[in-house]
């Protein structure tokens, strides 16, 4: 990231929660990971959520662990956010939506 980028995201920095919630697909129904942004950088689930938010809460991850892969986007506000993800399980599409709540 360059220095501004990192600056301008720092709105979003702190401690959310993320809900991963599965519509379509064999993938568990719902997953709810502690995540936290610092310089507009997304990390949690140790490491199986990594992205990015810029300054405008803009929303990119990538999701992985063993044999789960995926990506995510999406926007955060001051409080909330929610967005798309997809990928696979297993070997299976699947699919579904997120939220996040600040704190």
């Amino acid at each position: 990231f360059a220095p501004g980028k990192a600056r301008a995201a720092m709105p979003f920095a702190g401690n959310w929660t993320v809900s991963i919630m599965t519509q379509s697909g064999s993938s568990n129904p719902t997953y709810t990971f502690p995540v936290s942004i610092v310089d507009g950088r997304l990390d949690g689930a140790n490491g199986a959520l990594l992205g990015t938010v810029n300054a405008r809460g803009g929303v990119s991850v990538m999701l992985g662990g063993s044999d789960r892969r995926g990506s995510a986007s999406g926007r955060l506000t001051a409080k909330s956010g929610s967005g798309r993800w997809s990928g696979s399980a297993t070997g299976a599409a699947c699919s579904g939506r997120w939220t996040a709540t600040r704190g």
